[in-house]
């Protein structure tokens, strides 16, 4: 079976082309963050947040998520009506699990508010909540079939329209119908719903309906473990929340949300977009020469530049822009950011070493490593909330991930050695985190917004310094990160002369 073919220019082409498209597909939540902050209360916005993770622990455990295996088993033959077969078979044991899942949702929807918001009032919004468990399902396999068809423009378009009927629906019911929470669940509920329909009748019309039961196993297999690990994941990154509303109010969930929505967007911007290419790429690359090592660290070190500078930069300038697009009563929301953002920074890159896990099948050491992480959070939660609220809890969240990063490091370099290094990593990111401080010294001497942002340009200009210096020493950084900027430069060029 011959290797795919891969390399450095192929994965900077698609990393440009998935960018664009995840970017412009996840841009809803962040263009809507002013209309939220208007028209919704922290308490509102905090029912929205305790939703979310009402979703998430339900697809953990009553649903049956297997994009993680797809790819894996989708490279390992070259039969392409065993490829439609790994495709449907995952998609409809999914979709069987899910209905039933959206079910329980429907039956216990008051005992399941009672449970999270500590009242009833929410039955409703649970109930229709919990549809997303079936269309949401839909959606994320029909975006991984197109990532393993390696269709970016394709990806593009559904990205686009999600965007626009996303963006209209929120108008209406936030805005025009001010329904509140609610809205925001209507119009969630209603945008899923269409684009998942419409990507089941496209995996449909291109694999068929074919169904293998050993296949199945495979699949239950490999995964299980990923499940275990993903509740412990979930308690991780939601569980805060939860632990607000207990000893605190919705109104801090709220805060706490709005200052995770700004530490999503170095998600939005860097993770999803690389994670929707390396998703399928890291098991080809696997397949190559030398099993990938000459490639994975120049991938993880451009990554981790990318991530430090972004990640900086938002932290620095989110809360001017905070206190620009939200009401007075949203404007401390501003103190958790940059504990978020790096919490997202150290869990994210995490999640390369996974990958070790993954390829040598021994997947139940993600489950190890989140549940490890899971009691160390927790005895955060119980230090730092007490004394210092959603900031305290965006504090320990950071500290966790900080744990997971180290832990999966080492154990992952045992197990597989994929040849990387965290030195640069960690040298960039403690200049990163000194900076980040010095800035806020420095910003406290003087007074005005126009002080505070040439305060924050000029410490952002000397981390990019450090950062393209740390790139000019090491070749193969410069290789990748050229081999994008060409590929990006001639892709407008040509968009251009088309257009002309």
């Amino acid at each position: 079976m011959a290797p795919p073919r891969t390399g450095k220019k192929q994965a900077a082409k698609h990393i440009a082309i998935y960018s664009a498209g995840s970017i412009i597909r996840q841009l809803a939540g962040f263009i809507m963050l002013p209309v939220y902050t208007s028209y919704l209360t922290p308490e509102d916005y905090g029912v929205v947040g305790l939703l979310i993770v009402m979703l998430g622990l339900f697809e953990l455990l009553l649903g049956a998520r297997l994009t993680q295996a797809v790819p894996k088993y989708y490279y390992d033959t070259d039969d392409q009506v065993e490829k439609k077969r790994i495709i449907t078979t995952a998609l409809f044991l999914t979709l069987a699990i899910s209905t039933v899942s959206a079910l329980v949702v429907a039956v216990f929807g008051s005992d399941i508010s009672s449970v999270i918001f500590g009242t009833d009032r929410y039955e409703s919004h649970v109930e229709l909540y919990g549809l997303l468990l079936f269309t949401v399902a839909i959606e994320s396999y029909g975006i991984c079939f197109i990532r393993l068809q390696e269709r970016p423009f394709l990806f593009i378009a559904n990205s686009i329209g999600k965007l626009v009927v996303q963006l209209s629906l929120n108008i209406y019911f936030v805005v025009v119908l001010e329904l509140g929470a609610m809205g925001v669940v209507i119009s969630t509920v209603i945008a899923s719903s269409i684009f998942g329909i419409a990507l089941l009748v496209y995996m449909v019309a291109y694999n068929g309906f074919g169904f293998k039961r050993n296949l199945c196993k495979k699949f239950v297999v490999f995964c299980w473990p990923l499940w275990l690990a993903g509740i412990a994941g979930l308690y991780i990154g939601s569980s805060s929340r939860y632990y607000l509303r207990i000893l605190s109010d919705l109104g801090q969930v709220g805060l706490l949300e709005l200052a995770t929505k700004f530490g999503a967007i170095l998600g939005v911007l860097i993770w999803n977009p690389f994670s929707q290419w390396w998703q399928t790429e890291k098991f080809k690359l696997y397949r190559t020469k030398n099993n990938g090592r000459d490639v994975y660290p120049v991938v993880f070190d451009a990554l981790a530049c990318v991530m430090v500078l972004a990640g900086f930069c938002i932290a620095t300038f989110s809360e001017p822009l905070i206190q620009l697009m939200s009401s007075k009563e949203f404007h401390e929301a501003a103190n958790a950011v940059p504990m978020a953002l790096y919490s997202v920074m150290m869990g994210e890159m995490a999640l390369f070493f996974f990958f070790s896990f993954m390829v040598t099948e021994k997947t139940i050491i993600i489950t190890y490593i989140r549940y490890a992480s899971a009691v160390v959070m927790t005895l955060f939660f119980f230090l730092l909330i007490p004394i210092s609220g959603f900031v305290g809890a965006a504090t320990a969240l950071f500290l966790t991930n900080t744990f997971v990063f180290f832990c999966s490091f080492i154990i992952a370099k045992r197990v597989c050695d994929l040849g990387i290094k965290i030195r640069g990593y960690v040298f960039l990111l403690s200049i990163s985190l000194v900076l980040l401080y010095a800035e806020s010294v420095v910003s406290n001497l003087g007074s005005g917004i126009f002080y505070a942002l040439i305060v924050k340009s000029i410490m952002s200009l000397i981390l990019g310094v450090c950062i393209c210096g740390y790139i000019y020493k090491n070749p193969e950084l410069m290789k990748i990160f050229w081999s994008a900027r060409t590929f990006i430069i001639h892709w407008f060029k040509n968009r251009a002369s088309k257009n002309v």
